[in-house]
């Protein structure tokens, strides 16, 4: 059996002289770090979880996890969610759309604890849907515990949504617009009536936008001695226009201090018009050169809507119950129509291809959720706890081709495909101080779950069933020495389930010699998770993450050289190892000045086999975070720099580096009502992600280039009242995968 190294990683290009010149920055501003921790003792209450202190600073360190302030981020003005995941220290977002945390691929996103249900382009339509002024904080729980679902190999990203706090009749308005090749505008409203036990709350907003991006592909079918025996070059243009309305409403109702009850409701009405223009040079394909051109349009309309009911009760000082119940639609249709050109010698070639199709998809959640929480002498806290839910997805697809009698329904191409997932879980999680002093304290947990999935391929009759139980431990033990240090070492088991459309045993066809399958015989792939942290001055933080991955999912791109046919399909390739070293910091050398700078360096390495062949692929990565912010007065300037090295992404796979910048000024005006912010993305316009596969037969590279390059004008205005209450609903609903 042979072996095949696809890559040798070059050395980081981030320049070492700038690596000492940020690390010099940040030890030489600790000692004052510390002088300003000890006069500020008495105006600020840190807690285990979170820091809290009169102004929020942008980032918060907790037990397994870090806490984003976006509104504290001058820079995130006009953006959606899903742009400013990019901005997240130690997240990285390619154009494509995939999130990695820490180093790691498979990320659970929820919504306040809630899950999503949605991946790849529906999950990122849906974080694009989300202006952050709705959203209060992103946490990024990178070893979360046994009260967590266990999906998410890199962990849990958890969006908080923002709700007023004051009382009476108060709220914000925001406006922004987007000006690039191409418009866009967000328009937000935010408000809610606070009064006596009674909490109503209601965000609407509406986005007006389109986008646009240079797609580029080249693949070259290999003999085997590595040399092109033929070759394909595709351009594309796609450009998109869409609408998005956001419905965000509820109430919430305190009987007592120790009882609340409340009702949310969540809906979306997206609309979305796409033009593509596809041009494809093939050359040695059994002839001479050909050119193809493909012309698809898209028009697609997409509605969500969920419900959640909760109860958070407290019988006494010692004991706290949660219950939630969660109910979530998600539907799309879409349209396509779809033709073909090909040309050789100048000449039109006959039998080219026309298609129309219709594509709606439909899923529907049931969940239901309680947790326990009970304090016992001694420094002891039990939380317990269950979650069951129910998931049905009906996803089809019915082509119709042109011929010369008109258009016939081709059953070669369309699917229907009926899915149901049955998940329950049980969880036991022991919080306890170790010590008198209270500088230790340890937590161990336990979860199970039991998850039972059907799949049904209605066109060739193909069926699959499964049951996967499974065991997922977790341990935190930290320790406290004084007040400025703190260490935490974690481990935990997780992992990544497949998504139903992975498993759909269907040709989904692309062009005419490409297409996608899905594989019914996809397992799980299980991850165990080791971090060891240390956090200094609440600071700087210092993270090693360690993991190892079983049956790895990774997407493997096949070629056909007799046919020129390629397809792409997942498989379980072998095991991964992941080694990342972090270090984030974040304070105000000076009282005008705030600075974040996270970096990160790790190592990754796949291994298994591929087509009979031991496959190896390993290289190491670099990243870089690094945020100032400068406040004159009423005024305030930010630059935002990310930088991502060479990263070896798959078993044959691998993407190149990239650099991304922002920079923003904001200005406040009638006794701080109305803020006024204006930033400009990628001004240079060099951001772009190119990725390249090499594998034995094939070889490819791929470059994104989206419309980066963008100035926004936003508009902030707030009103109504000022008294706060301190009481908030914090939701704990269930923790599902975002698997659909």
């Amino acid at each position: 059996m042979s072996s095949f190294v696809p890559y040798t990683a070059p050395m980081l290009k981030l320049c070492p002289g700038y690596l000492i010149y940020l690390v010099f920055i940040v030890f030489s501003s600790l000692p004052a770090a510390a002088q300003e921790k000890a006069d500020t003792t008495q105006k600020s209450k840190v807690l285990k979880e979170v820091s809290v202190h009169a102004v929020k600073s942008a980032i918060e360190n907790g037990t397994g996890k870090t806490v984003i302030n976006l509104q504290a981020i001058e820079g995130n003005a006009g953006k959606n969610i899903f742009e400013v995941m990019r901005k997240l220290p130690g997240v990285t977002v390619d154009a494509s759309g995939n999130i990695t945390m820490v180093g790691k691929q498979g990320v659970l996103v929820t919504i306040d604890g809630r899950p999503t249900y949605l991946s790849g382009d529906d999950l990122k339509n849906y974080l694009q849907g989300i202006p952050v002024d709705e959203a209060a904080q992103i946490e990024l729980v990178t070893q979360p515990g046994a009260q967590y679902d266990a999906e998410g190999n890199a962990g849990i990203i958890n969006i908080k949504m923002r709700k007023l706090k004051k009382q009476g009749f108060n709220g914000n308005l925001n406006t922004s617009y987007n000006q690039s090749k191409v418009y866009g505008s967000v328009t937000t409203l935010l408000f809610n009536y606070r009064v006596n036990k009674l909490n109503l709350y209601t965000s609407i907003n509406y986005i007006k936008a389109s986008s646009t991006v240079n797609w580029k592909n080249d693949f070259h079918f290999l003999d085997a001695s590595g040399a092109t025996e033929a070759s394909s070059s595709m351009n594309a243009t796609p450009v998109e226009v869409y609408d998005k309305w956001n419905l965000r409403s509820g109430a919430d109702y305190y009987f007592s201090d120790k009882t609340t009850m409340g009702i949310g409701v969540t809906g979306a009405y997206y609309t979305n018009n796409m033009g593509t223009e596809v041009y494809t040079m093939n050359q040695g394909f059994g002839g001479g050169e050909t050119d193809f051109a493909r012309h698809t349009t898209e028009s697609s309309l997409r509605r969500n809507a969920g419900v959640n009911a909760y109860l958070k009760t407290t019988f006494s000082a010692r004991s706290e119950l949660n219950v939630n119940i969660d109910y979530l639609l998600f539907t799309r249709l879409m349209g396509q129509n779809l033709n073909t050109e090909a040309f050789s010698g100048g000449a039109s070639l006959p039998g080219q291809l026309q298609l129309q199709s219709a594509m709606p998809i439909n899923i529907q959640v049931w969940s239901a959720r309680i947790d326990h929480t009970f304090k016992i002498k001694d420094g002891l806290r039990l939380e317990s706890g269950g979650k069951v839910s129910y998931t049905d997805v009906d996803n089809s697809g019915s082509y119709d081709t042109l011929s010369p009698s008109g258009w016939v329904h081709d059953a070669s191409r369309s699917d229907h495909f009926l899915y149901n997932e049955k998940t329950g879980a049980l969880y036991l999680n022991a919080i306890k101080t170790l010590d008198k002093s209270g500088k230790w304290e340890g937590q161990l947990g336990l979860r199970g779950e039991l998850v039972q999935l059907h799949g049904y391929q209605q066109v060739n009759g193909e069926a699959f069933s499964r049951s996967l139980p499974a065991l997922f431990p977790t341990a935190f033990i930290s320790y406290k020495p004084d007040s400025n240090n703190y260490l935490e070492l974690n481990y935990g088991r997780r992992v990544e389930r497949p998504k139903y459309n992975l498993l759909n045993p269907f040709n989904y066809y692309t062009f005419y010699n490409s297409y996608e399958k899905g594989n019914p015989e996809l397992l799980p792939q299980y991850s165990h998770n080791i971090e060891l942290k240390h956090v200094y001055i609440s600071a700087l933080t210092t993270a090693l993450d360690l993991s190892l991955v079983n049956n790895n999912i990774s997407n493997v791109v096949y070629a056909d050289n007799t046919t020129r046919t390629t397809y792409t399909a997942p498989i379980n390739f072998g095991t991964t190892q992941v080694a990342n070293l972090s270090l984030t910091y974040n304070h105000k050398p000076k009282k005008w000045w705030d600075l974040t700078i996270a970096m990160q360096g790790g190592w990754d390495s796949y291994s298994g086999q591929l087509n009979n062949q031991v496959v190896k692929n390993s290289g190491v990565y670099g990243a870089l975070w690094m945020n100032n912010q400068v406040t004159m007065g009423k005024w305030i300037a930010e630059c935002w720099l990310n930088y991502n090295s060479f990263t070896v992404t798959g078993p044959v796979s691998a993407d190149y580096e990239n650099v991304f910048m922002n920079f923003g000024v904001s200005r406040k005006w009638y006794a701080d009502k109305l803020t006024v912010k204006c930033t400009i993305d990628d001004p240079f316009y060099i951001y772009r992600t190119v990725s390249e596969t090499r594998q034995p037969g094939l070889y490819s590279h791929t470059t994104l280039q989206p419309n980066s390059r963008n100035v926004n004008l936003a508009l902030t205005y707030v009103f109504g009242g000022t008294k706060d209450r301190n009481a908030e609903h914090n939701s704990a609903a269930p923790d599902e995968a975002k698997r659909f």
